[in-house]
């Protein structure tokens, strides 16, 4: 008859066993990881497959879209799903399959834009297609800079050459191929080296890095790419200065943050240099969109839709309220003057109402509230 089990035999099996159980909790802890990382990675790709540019916008009322404008989208949606189905070789980084890309995507674009031209390429000017590829550099060595893909980022590109021939080695050898002939003896082999393996964590993170992580980033990382790419040919082929309501708004609130010194008779020098590091900081928006803001402000060239500005994105409210929370926090001996003008504002998002507690009208209320009572000034 068995002993009946107690803590005290389970926990002298685990004294005894100590380094198996530690080995089979960390192969667990990996397929949880690895569950993980897939499962965020899908999430990711759906997204970025259905994620649209169809936010279309200038200054001022938004351009609706246009039949040419949709056609564009969806054949830049249909790029990005290709890079699901193409196989590993051909998920090249180097610089020539990269530009080869590009200009079939810009080309593809150009051709739903003006398809009457001979080379509906040459539909832009020099400068344009200059600045189409730098504003796509820049976003993608942003994205580089990050995450996984910093690994990417790092490595020759001969190591992806010689791992994909050791790869085709392997998977041409006559074993192999012997194996696969047999599909069921194939999978019962393939098994049986997992089944080896199972309290191996390193086999199982090695092999999800080396082969499953690493082809899903290169796919992932072309499917940004093509992306940027195309995102950029229709701003410049569409003749749009912004793609999306956040970009347009994110610009229009740096602006508005300048704007707002000017009811306190600023800005100070320290008030700049907070205002320029902000705008530094902005997300969306290129090196070269930012350097624009800062030097119209720099020239006095305000839009005139600065002055009725209230944002209604999410990115557009949460980077407003940062902005004006950061001027109260770097000016903790700011005037009263200063403090109700940009209190005024955080009421504005806040409440929604015309006028905030203050008595002053809040940002983007109409011209009828906007009638200032004494000390509101514009």
């Amino acid at each position: 008859m068995q002993p009946p089990l107690t803590i005290d035999a389970l926990y002298d099996f685990a004294w005894a066993h100590w380094l198996s159980i530690g080995l089979l909790s960390a192969t667990i802890l990996v397929f949880a990881a690895v569950a993980f990382f897939r499962w965020r990675l899908k999430r990711s790709w759906q997204r970025l497959i259905e994620e649209g540019v169809e936010d279309l916008d200038a200054f001022g009322e938004s351009a609706a879209l246009d039949e040419r404008d949709r056609r564009a989208l969806q054949l830049v949606k249909e790029l990005r799903r290709e890079v699901w189905d193409v196989s590993p070789a051909d998920l090249d980084v180097g610089f020539e399959a990269l530009f080869q890309k590009a200009a079939r995507v810009v080309c593809s674009v150009a051709a739903v834009y003006h398809p009457d031209a001979p080379k509906p390429e040459y539909e832009a000017t020099l400068l344009e297609s200059l600045l189409l590829a730098r504003r796509v550099n820049t976003r993608i060595i942003r994205l580089t800079r990050f995450g996984p893909f910093r690994l990417l980022a790092e490595r020759r590109l001969n190591e992806y050459q010689k791992a994909y021939e050791t790869y085709r080695k392997f998977q041409d050898s006559p074993l192999v191929q012997t194996l696969k002939k047999h599909r069921h003896l194939y999978r019962m082999v393939r098994w049986a080296i997992h089944l080896k393996n199972i309290q191996n964590p390193v086999y199982w993170a090695g092999r999800e890095l080396s082969r499953e992580g690493s082809v899903l980033l290169l796919r992932w990382f072309h499917a940004h790419f093509i992306q940027q790419v195309g995102r950029e040919a229709i701003r410049i082929y569409g003749r749009r200065p912004f793609l999306k309501e956040e970009e347009r708004e994110l610009t229009l609130l740096l602006y508005r943050l300048y704007h707002l010194h000017r009811h306190w008779g600023g800005p100070s020098s320290d008030e700049w240099r907070l205002w320029a590091a902000f705008t530094a900081r902005a997300p969306l928006l290129d090196a070269e969109a930012r350097m624009s803001v800062v030097d119209n402000v720099a020239n006095g060239r305000l839009p005139d839709a600065v002055e009725a500005f209230l944002p209604k994105t999410r990115m557009g409210i949460q980077w407003y309220r940062k902005g004006i929370r950061k001027m109260l926090e770097e000016d903790p001996h700011a005037s009263e003057r200063k403090r109700m003008v940009l209190e005024r504002e955080l009421a504005g998002l806040s409440g929604g109402s015309a006028k905030s507690a203050t008595g002053c009208p809040a940002a983007g209320a109409s011209e009828k509230d906007r009638t200032s009572p004494a000390g509101c000034g514009s």
